[in-house]
């Protein structure tokens, strides 16, 4: 015959103090940042993170890409290797994008830092809010699609004119670690060109290049939904048979001013080995509220007809 449970414990009674113990169990494995963040017990521990790009990942709320308003004739595809250097955050990520024009006048663009490996001190840890006590790992990225349409383009006395229209996902995880923001985004931005030709030259043609503006994200705030940041960037293009040298300044700026204000140079190379073949390099510096130094490596090929 079956003897009771001592001290009239039941199994019910015991699954109730397992059950019960598990939330203290969550707390103290985050007893760490509970100390350091002086959590109050209640509030949302995403209250306490800054959404600004000073404070995320490299590839969270990156400088739009700056470019002529010009497009690709044929489908473009890339892929490239990067690294972001930071004295407390380095990133390595896997950069991927695809190009496929509309006709002639428009295009659309798929793009990701589609993986990032990240090594994080424990200062920018803390300074970010981060809850990855290891502060060390691998994240997915935000995919971005853009509608790219050229609205004036070789027109006597007019610069060429290009709208971009760019949605950003919500894939990118590891928002616990301040690597990605885990909400949907978009930016707007119109590119002014105008190429001038240097017949004879090994540099035969150059591009100077405006643009502005709109870049919108979500901040996980129930004060403010959303920061709203007017877009803007400088550069010029000079092009031979072979090479593609461009270089430009850009950024936006939010309206908090608590690190949402990024500008970074960037300096690009394109080099063709081959027809429909080319390799691509980029320097980048972080200038303001953009905290890395960034390099880039990768190839270029074109789907010709």
């Amino acid at each position: 015959m079956m003897r009771p449970l001592p001290w009239n414990i039941s199994i019910s009674g015991l699954l109730g103090l397992v059950l019960a113990a598990l939330p203290l169990q969550g707390q103290n494995d985050m007893a760490w940042w509970n100390a350091i963040h002086q959590w109050d017990g209640q509030t949302h521990w995403t209250k306490y993170m800054t959404i600004a790009p000073a404070y995320l990942g490299p590839n969270a709320l990156p400088v739009p890409e700056l470019r002529p308003a010009s497009l690709p004739r044929q489908v473009t595809g890339m892929m490239a290797l990067e690294g972001h250097f930071s004295p407390g955050d380095h990133t390595q990520d896997v950069y991927a994008e695809l190009f496929c024009p509309i006709g002639t006048k428009a295009g659309l663009r798929i793009y990701s830092a589609a993986v990032e490996h990240y090594v994080t001190d424990t200062v920018t840890r803390d300074l970010r809010a981060s809850r990855e006590k290891d502060a060390r790992g691998v994240s997915f990225g935000d995919i971005y699609v853009s509608t790219e349409i050229l609205l004036a383009q070789d027109r006597e006395g007019w610069p060429d004119i290009m709208l971009g229209i760019h949605l950003r996902t919500a894939s990118g995880d590891k928002l616990m670690a301040a690597r990605h923001t885990d909400t949907p985004g978009y930016h707007f931005d119109l590119s002014f060109s105008k190429s001038i030709e240097r017949a004879g030259r090994k540099l035969h043609t150059f591009t100077p290049f405006a643009q502005a503006g709109f870049y919108v994200w979500q901040m996980l705030r129930n004060d403010l939904l959303q920061n709203d940041a007017p877009s803007y960037g400088l550069g010029c293009e000079a092009r031979s048979d072979r090479l593609r040298l461009r270089a430009a300044l850009g950024g936006y700026a939010g309206y908090l001013g608590d690190g949402d204000q990024p500008m970074v140079g960037r300096f690009d190379l394109w080099y063709t080995l081959q027809t429909g073949w080319a390799i691509n390099f980029r320097f980048q510096e972080g200038i303001h509220d953009f905290p890395y130094r960034s390099l880039r490596a990768g190839f270029v090929w074109e789907f010709n007809e």
